[in-house]
Formats: structure tokens, sequence, C-alpha cells
């Protein structure tokens, strides 16, 4: 009997240990956004097809929350009227843009690649920050 009381007792301790590391996670998480205000961040984005064709949106805006390539690429695709499609790989926590406007990955192996300010991403775009002025290129092309 006493055992299962100390059994429970350790139980009840890491749960609400559990509890409190979650909550103070939040609280972070709200004080990094309260401190940054949300503040809009001005970027560019330009959009480059295998065939030439170049879709430039030179003025979006994103705010902190959704300020990443991949933002600025949904907010391009909600300007534009196109679609984006990812996927989600657990792997590296991120997702992968898998198609613009109807082109998808593969096709004439070529691939959505980005490149931010000329520097090749090396990131998963949801995880790449965006700052103001900043300049997102998305290119269909080959690896190399």
């Amino acid at each position: 009997m006493r055992r299962e009381i100390l059994a429970a007792i350790a139980v009840l301790s890491t749960v609400f240990a559990a509890i409190l590391a979650v909550y103070a996670y939040t609280l972070s998480q709200e004080n990094d956004v309260s401190q940054s205000g949300d503040q809009p961040v001005q970027a560019t984005l330009v959009i480059t097809f295998a065939n030439g064709s170049v879709w430039r949106y030179p003025s979006l805006t994103v705010h902190h929350h959704n300020a990443t390539v991949l933002g600025l690429l949904t907010a391009a695709a909600s300007q534009g009227n196109f679609t984006v499609e990812t996927t989600y790989y657990g792997q590296y926590d991120s997702l992968l843009v898998g198609s613009i406007a109807g082109v998808e990955n593969g096709y004439q192996d070529r691939y959505w690649l980005y490149w931010i300010n000329g520097d090749y991403g090396m990131v998963g775009a949801d995880r790449q920050p965006v700052q103001e002025g900043d300049t997102v290129e998305w290119k269909f092309t080959t690896y190399g």
C-alpha cells in the first residue's frame, strides 16, 4: 500500500512539473511576441518559374508571428490568388514547399528552392526568419 502511495505521489509530481514547464514555455512565448509588439515586417518576394516567367511582390507585409520565408510566400499566394502546398517532415520538424501555383517539385528534375538576400536557404522555409527589407527569391530549378 505504501509503495502505491509513493508511486502515485511520484506520478503526480511529474505531471505537475510538466504542467509548470508548459506554462512557463507558453508565458515566455507570449512575452517574446509582446516585446516585439508584433511589428509588421515588409519584404520583397520574387518567384521565378522554369519557363522564365517571374512574379514580383515588392512590398509584402507579414507580422512577427508569420515573418518567415514561408509566411512571406503565403502572403504572396493570398495576394496573387495562387496555391502553395507543403509537406511536414518530422525528422527536420519543418515544412517543405512541394508546389507553388500548381508547379510541383520533381517536374523535369526541378524543385522549389529559395534564396534570402542572395544566400541559398539552409533551413526549412518555415524556420527561416525574414527581416525588414529582405528579398526572398523562390526558383523552380535543378539542384547545383
